[in-house]
């Protein structure tokens, strides 16, 4: 994130379900993110994690629904174009293909505490990894591989 530096406290085995999407105002919508606070921050709420509901149930149909997804909606709100969106989501296809296939292979770096708004006291923010964790929740992943940061305004 621009205007933000983190530092890597450690790295350890977290629950999927106690990772939350990153709450950052102006760029969460409530019209993509359904539920109270603390739901519409888990990863099984997420944009990332719906499309991949559908990618899985329509395979490469997704490009006749693609534009009609949250996922494309959220890129729409923050003002991505369609030839970005086709790349992302291009991407993201082969990000789920390649950790459907070969594991994942990066960890998943969390915040420490959240960065803008406290919505929940039993989890982490996710940082960055997003994709990778909505892919690994679809998947089935129980636990997986984080690095924990402490995330400071750049000054």
């Amino acid at each position: 994130m621009k205007g933000f530096k983190a530092r890597v406290i450690k790295e350890m085995k977290l629950s999927l379900d106690d990772l939350y999407i990153q709450y950052v105002p102006g760029r969460f919508f409530r019209e993509v993110f359904p539920g109270d606070e603390k739901t519409m921050l888990s990863i099984v709420s997420s944009p990332h994690y719906r499309f991949l509901q559908l990618y899985i149930e329509v395979g490469e149909g997704i490009w006749e629904h693609y534009d009609d997804t949250d996922y494309i909606h959220l890129m729409e709100f923050w003002g991505r174009k369609d030839k970005y969106n086709r790349k992302k989501v291009t991407n993201f296809v082969k990000t789920y293909n390649s950790i459907k296939a070969n594991g994942l292979k990066n960890p998943i770096v969390v915040s420490q505490t959240p960065i803008y708004k406290k919505f929940f006291d039993d989890g982490y923010e996710i940082y960055h990894g997003h994709h990778r964790a909505a892919i690994c929740k679809i998947l089935g992943y129980k636990k997986v591989e984080c690095r924990i940061v402490k995330v400071k305004k750049r000054k």
